[in-house]
């Protein structure tokens, strides 16, 4: 053989091994980029405290995430688009015979599952979300509620409407006491929000002048049938139980006026409905449910806009904990 076919030969073997040297190492930083690696593979803190739970406990975490997926408004606070979800959930106490079993079943293991997030200290992990449990029954006594919360888009829409906060909860009032207020499990969320409806929509993300709007809408609609006095907008009242008001009594008497422009409630209520719609009938599609003024349907839009990746969340039912968690502390 000459030498000159040798060298070629060797040229060739060379090449080659540069060649698949260069894609063990392109497997080797692809592998490396993927969601869960890190630097040496080593677990996040998150992933070892999941680790070492057992399959009941993990089943029940699981569930309560799930739950939050599918049932509230959760993938849209976790993609910034809303401040905050509430959701409630059946007391503790209540036995299968009160609901059907499968609520039963699943009611026990979101209780567990907020057991868990407590007990790990998960919400330390992140910065930006809470997960806040009030500590008092809802006033039906069914219910506790749980809100999820965005810490900075909740400063945010605050701040954008800091002077209506002011009016309705005192003129000392700033985002951080409102959020401060909102991650309190002793505060209820309605005390919160000085028990306005506005400053409750504002929160949820619904938009200001929709909030607004539909707070005084329900405020006329409750006063027109006897459900309670009318108040003007922003004034914070708590509703008392329907068998204080006594709601089919012919005595109740109305407090108040319609509102400007109208000369009774039932006019003013005719008008205030034909000016809204409702989110989810105008797209169709399973965002969240508020009034929006037919003249400006920009939070509906936005809405809209992450509706698909929030439905990619939900439709992905492998390991919902990692998921969220990954969201949760990136």
């Amino acid at each position: 053989m000459r030498e000159s076919q040798l060298s070629t030969g060797g040229s060739i073997v060379l090449k080659t091994m540069l060649r698949l040297s260069s894609f063990f190492a392109l497997i080797l930083l692809l592998a490396m980029a993927q969601p869960g690696c890190n630097k040496g593979n080593a677990p996040t803190l998150w992933e070892q405290k999941i680790a070492q739970l057992s399959p009941a406990d993990r089943l029940a975490i699981d569930t309560l995430f799930r739950f939050f997926l599918e049932k509230s408004q959760a993938g849209y606070v976790l993609l910034g688009v809303k401040p905050l979800c509430t959701e409630g959930l059946y007391a503790k106490s209540y036995s299968p015979w009160e609901m059907e079993v499968r609520h039963y079943v699943e009611s026990q293991l979101i209780w567990r599952g907020l057991t868990i997030w407590q007990d790990l200290g998960l919400q330390s992990l992140s910065k930006r979300f809470a997960l806040v449990v009030n500590k008092a029954l809802e006033p039906s006594g069914q219910w506790y509620l749980v809100t999820f919360l965005d810490r900075p888009a909740v400063l945010k829409v605050v701040a954008d409407n800091l002077s209506l906060f002011r009016y309705v909860l005192g003129p000392n009032v700033t985002p951080e006491f409102v959020l401060e207020r909102l991650e309190d499990p002793n505060v209820s969320f309605d005390d919160a929000c000085g028990n306005s409806r506005a400053l409750m929509g504002i929160l949820m993300g619904f938009g200001t002048d929709n909030s607004l709007v539909y707070s005084r809408v329900e405020d006329v609609s409750e006063s027109e049938m006897g459900y309670r006095p009318e108040t003007l907008p922003f004034k914070p009242s708590r509703i008392r139980p329907m068998e204080e008001l006594g709601m089919f009594s012919s005595s109740i008497k109305y407090v108040g006026s319609p509102s400007a422009g109208y000369n009774t409630l039932e006019e003013a209520l005719k008008d205030l409905e034909q000016k809204v719609c409702i989110s989810r009938i105008v797209v169709n599609k399973k965002i969240p449910v508020f009034a929006c003024l037919e003249s400006d349907t920009s939070a509906i839009e936005r809405y809209t806009k992450v509706y698909p990746a929030v439905q990619a969340l939900i439709a992905d039912e492998t390991d919902p904990t990692t998921k969220i968690l990954n969201l949760m502390v990136s």
